[in-house]
Formats: C-alpha cells, sequence, structure tokens
C-alpha cells in the first residue's frame, strides 16, 4: 500500500547527521519541516560550533535549503515545561521542538505528523502529549521505513489511533531565512576560506578606487606640464630679453629671483 506522505518535524542533530543525498531522500518521502528554533541553531553553529564537521555540516544544509523544499514553522503551543530550574539551551531547544510538532499536529489533526530525533527524552514527551497524529522516532527508523517500507512501532500506533485514513499534509507558508544566513559564506571545508575572500574583495576595491582616481591624476599630470612649459618658455623670453637689451630690462631684471642665480646675476 503507498504510504501517504507524513508530515516530518526534525530536530537538529538528525539535519547534522545527513547530507545532501540523505535530505533529499527525506523531501521526497513526505513534507520536511524544520522548527524557527533549529534553524535558529543551524545558523549559529556555523558562527559558535565546537566541532569543524558541525559547522560544515550546518553551512551546506543552509546552502542548499532553498531548493529542498523544507519548510520552516514558527507554529508554537504550550505543552509544559520539561524541567523547571533546568534552562540549558539545548532543554530550551527540546521545548521549542516539542511546541512547534504539538501545535502542527493540532493544525492538521488527519494528517500523521512525525518528529524525527535521536533524543530519547524528547522522543518520549512527544509519545507522552497523547495526540491521535503525532509521534517520535529515531533517524534509523525513519531510513528504514523510507528505503524498506518497515513502518517503526510508533507510527503504526498513531495510524490505528486515527479515526479515518490519513490524509496529506497540508502546504505550510515557510517563514525566511535570518539574514545572517542568506549571504552564508563558504567554510575552508566547502570552499574558498573567507580570509582569501575578503583578501580578493580588498584587491577589488582598491583596483575600483584607482580605476575612478586614474582621469583625475591624468588631469593634474597635464595641467603640471602645461604650467612647467610656460614658466620654461616665459623664463627663456627673460634671459633672450636680458641679453638683447641689457639697459631696457635692467630695472625689471633686477626684481627677479632669476637675478639671484650666480651664473646668471652679472648679466
Amino acid at each position: 500500500m503507498a504510504e501517504i506522505p507524513p508530515l516530518l518535524v526534525f530536530d537538529s542533530p538528525v539535519i547534522l547527521a545527513g547530507r545532501l543525498a540523505l535530505w533529499q531522500e527525506w523531501a521526497r518521502f513526505g513534507m520536511c519541516v524544520l522548527p524557527q528554533a533549529v534553524m535558529a541553531e543551524l545558523e549559529r553553529l556555523t558562527r559558535q560550533a565546537i566541532h569543524p564537521q558541525e559547522e560544515s555540516t550546518a553551512r551546506e544544509f543552509l546552502r542548499h535549503w532553498p531548493s529542498l523544499g523544507f519548510a520552516v514553522s514558527e507554529a508554537r503551543a504550550l505543552v509544559g515545561s520539561a524541567g523547571a530550574g533546568d534552562q540549558s539551551m539545548r532543554v530550551r531547544l527540546e521545548e521549542a521542538i516539542a511546541e512547534c510538532a504539538y501545535a502542527l499536529a493540532q493544525q492538521q489533526p488527519g494528517t500523521l505528523v512525525v518528529l524525527v530525533s535521536n533524543d530519547r527524552p524528547l522522543v518520549g514527551r512527544i509519545q507522552d502529549l497523547g495526540l491521535n497524529n503525532l509521534c517520535a522516532i529515531s533517524l534509523a527508523e525513519l531510513n528504514r521505513w523510507m528505503r524498506q517500507q518497515q513502518r517503526p512501532q510508533a507510527v503504526v500506533m498513531a495510524l490505528n489511533r486515527l479515526p479515518g485514513p490519513a490524509i496529506p499534509a497540508a502546504k505550510l507558508a515557510s517563514s525566511t531565512l535570518p539574514p545572517s544566513t542568506r549571504s552564508l559564506s563558504p567554510s575552508p571545508a566547502s570552499g574558498k576560506p573567507p580570509a582569501q575572500s575578503r583578501q580578493r574583495s580588498g584587491a577589488a576595491q582598491v583596483r575600483s578606487s584607482t580605476t575612478r582616481l586614474w582621469p583625475l591624476l591624468k588631469s593634474l599630470q597635464n595641467a603640471l606640464a602645461v604650467l612647467l612649459a610656460l614658466v620654461f618658455l616665459s623664463a627663456a623670453g627673460l634671459l633672450a630679453w636680458r641679453l638683447l637689451d641689457p639697459e631696457g630690462s635692467e630695472g625689471i631684471w633686477r626684481r627677479l629671483p632669476l637675478s639671484r642665480i650666480p651664473w646668471i646675476r652679472d648679466l
């Protein structure tokens, strides 16, 4: 029996465990959704990842995200806090993921909504929410479901809880990427190093500035050449006048700087 495409909600470590071919396979199998908090976490990892492999994979996913067809959802519905005193980044992310999956399941009650996560506490939390059309599975279970048509037990139980056959998910309005990721620079593992890109950009700016200044420099050079030529001709004319008419040029000659030059002074 052909599967009705499920609505798949992904945890960030699952995305980081994949590659382009696997992301594309998920997108063909069902409607893939990232909670806004997961997208923000991937964007953060491109700048603050502890492990270089996480940074490289996050960058790769964000570069391909527009063509993959993954939606980004800001849907939220309160499901209760997992721990009143624990405010770690991971716990806040888990809460945001659970709230998004719960809200999507409420919005589309006839659609099978499946959270994909390897985090056992998060998987258990989703199962405990008790929504008929919501369940959670691991990445390995998702891959076996896609490739071997082996439905995970949680999926079988969710389908049995539905009052009728599952229906395809309605298309979601996806939010946009944060501004900082739209022009994400490539990492050293995936392209030209950022430092090299900055150097080339700086060189291009220098060449552009030089090109704009060249006409001005050329005009100044031409003006200086004309001025020097006029000075030279004037000096030559005065010397010729001094030699041809010493008495007539005496008054002007003595007031000019030329008269102070030793070898010209006695003319």
